[in-house]
This record gives structure tokens, C-alpha cells and sequence, in this order.
């Protein structure tokens, strides 16, 4: 601590701090932003409002979570796993009560969880088939 006591500008503390604890990657922002997905609840919200906020997370994490893989199968298998994870948030999240206004979409939920599941399954299916 006694170092950064000797800086003179913000700046210049800022500088030291970011050579100190920033490694060029965005292992803290995919640290928070799996940390939102996995503690949002969505409590008073409406479900589009819900499913919208954690699009926008899931969106994010794509951004900056950089998964470098060669084989196509490989990837294949990762997408899918981050697809049955991110349907587990969802549902895990919903509240298990629907209000009146609310149980119109849950055809629209069920169809969404079913289309998922197939793509894996299909996904599965593919990558075994080589």
C-alpha cells in the first residue's frame, strides 16, 4: 500500500493498479454477469420482462466469454451444454406461482423448454452419428 501512497495523480494510481490486477482478459465481468444470471429471480417482474433481462446477460456473456475451440463436434457439444444450462437459470428463476396475466405465456415457456431440449437432443444425435 505504501507504494500507491507515493503516486502522485489518480492516474497514475490507476495506472499501477491496472498493470497490477488486470490481465487483458474479462475473467471479472464473466464472473458478475454469471453471478446475475444465476441469482435473478423474476420476483415482481412480467415474464417478457424476466426472460428479456436474461437474454440481455446470456447475450453479454457470448460477448466476452471467448471459448477457443478447433473441432467442430466440440463445439457443437459446448453450445448445446450452455443451452440446457441456460434453460436450467430460466426455469429456476420463474416464480411458482403465474399470475392471471402470466399464464398465457406459459404455453409460449413450455414450447420454448421443448424446442430447446430437441435441438439437443438433435445436436447429440449429429455429434454421435460421426
Amino acid at each position: 500500500m505504501k507504494r500507491y501512497l507515493s503516486l502522485c495523480t489518480a492516474r497514475e494510481i490507476w495506472s499501477v493498479f491496472a498493470k497490477a490486477f488486470y490481465d487483458g482478459s474479462d475473467k471479472t465481468q464473466i464472473f458478475v454477469l454469471n453471478q446475475r444470471a444465476f441469482s435473478i429471480r423474476q420476483s415482481i417482474r412480467s415474464l417478457p420482462t424476466y426472460y428479456g433481462e436474461l437474454v440481455e446477460i446470456f447475450q453479454e456473456l457470448d460477448y466476452r466469454d471467448k471459448v477457443k475451440m478447433r473441432d467442430p463436434e466440440d463445439i457443437i457439444m459446448y453450445k448445446a451444454a450452455v443451452e440446457k444450462l441456460r434453460i436450467h437459470i430460466f426455469l429456476n428463476g420463474l416464480d411458482t406461482e403465474l399470475s392471471k396475466c402470466e399464464e398465457k405465456y406459459f404455453a409460449w415457456i413450455q414450447a420454448w423448454i421443448l424446442s430447446a431440449h430437441m435441438h439437443i437432443f438433435v445436436v447429440k444425435q449429429i455429434v454421435e452419428s460421426f
